[in-house]
């Protein structure tokens, strides 16, 4: 079983609990991800683990629409922010060395690394995140796992959620670019909310009359921004770059085997500062049996195998 991790999702969890303390720091931060990391990993048992960091804007993306995440601006007196990158920094570079793969590339964002792996391998798989777009990732033998509900999201569940079972990842797509993303800076339809958009993306998309209401009207009028946001949130772009798979399969080749679980977790923590040694070495059996599971005796799971 294959674990797919929104990095990026987790550090966020991890760097906002750090923030509560007056000088949070980089082996805060990292105490903090690994805690959740192996916690979710206990849950599932997987045999592979990869890990997607965002870092910057989708260069895909802003092409298309400029604006794109163009509200977030960084604070380098953010000392909470300075933590975190410290901290994905040290992740991206030691998390293998655990027998994890890790994935960061400026201007590929991580949910576009989870799709590629998603689409092109038939799992069985658990994507971690609780960002909306990680749906779009959602496969017939691909789950998504929301941490903060506790939550386990099948592909039947997204079939429920747009109410059919006929293109549920195309619905669910429309839906969202009638009603657009805040938190991306992704403008939608005025006065279009779930309840309003999703009939009406089922009706496009199954090529059936809208009907001659003011919503279809609005529809009709906002259909370029609509298209426009589709654009912008379809991660199924990332198919067709060759740069991202070579991205991902160097990275499968730099995880180490964990051949002696303890020395290797011994190691990973000895590269932090002292502050935070103990705490993390109170992880080391659930480490090992984390490890364990990695190092199972199977072949690993093929990253890019065709469907």
């Amino acid at each position: 079983m294959i674990l797919s991790v929104d990095g990026s999702y987790m550090l966020h969890r991890a760097r906002h609990v750090s923030g509560k303390n007056d000088t949070p720091t980089k082996g805060h931060v990292v105490l903090l991800f690994m805690r959740l990391l192996i916690g979710v990993a206990e849950k599932f048992n997987p045999d592979q683990i990869y890990v997607y960091f965002d870092r910057g804007r989708s260069v895909h993306r802003r092409q298309i629409h400029e604006k794109y995440k163009a509200q977030r601006k960084r604070d380098p007196d953010d000392l909470t922010l300075v933590a975190y990158e410290e901290a994905r920094t040290f992740l991206v570079e030691h998390l293998p060395s655990l027998g994890v793969i890790s994935v960061l590339e400026d201007g590929i964002e991580a949910d576009d690394f989870a799709y590629l792996l998603a689409a092109t391998n038939d799992g069985p798989g658990v994507h971690v995140s609780d960002d909306k777009d990680w749906y779009l990732n959602i496969f017939p033998n691909w789950h998504l796992y929301r941490a903060k509900a506790d939550e386990l999201v099948s592909y039947e569940d997204l079939c429920t959620l747009v109410e059919s079972e006929e293109n549920p990842r195309l619905i669910y797509l429309m839906t969202r670019a009638m009603i657009g993303d805040k938190s991306d800076n992704i403008a939608g339809l005025r006065g279009f909310g779930w309840k309003t958009a999703l009939p009406l993306a089922t009706k496009l998309i199954n090529k059936e009359p809208l009907g001659d209401g003011a919503k279809a009207k609005s529809l009709d009028k906002g259909m370029k921004i609509v298209k426009r946001n589709m654009s912008v949130m379809n991660p199924s772009w990332i198919l067709h770059d060759e740069n991202a798979k070579a991205i991902i399969n160097e990275a499968e080749q730099k995880v180490v085997a964990v051949e002696n679980p303890l020395e290797s977790w011994v190691a990973f923590v000895n590269l932090l500062d002292s502050e935070h040694k103990a705490a993390l070495m109170n992880f080391w059996n659930r480490y090992n049996r984390l490890a364990r599971s990695l190092n199972n005796g199977h072949e690993p799971t093929p990253g890019l195998s065709k469907r």
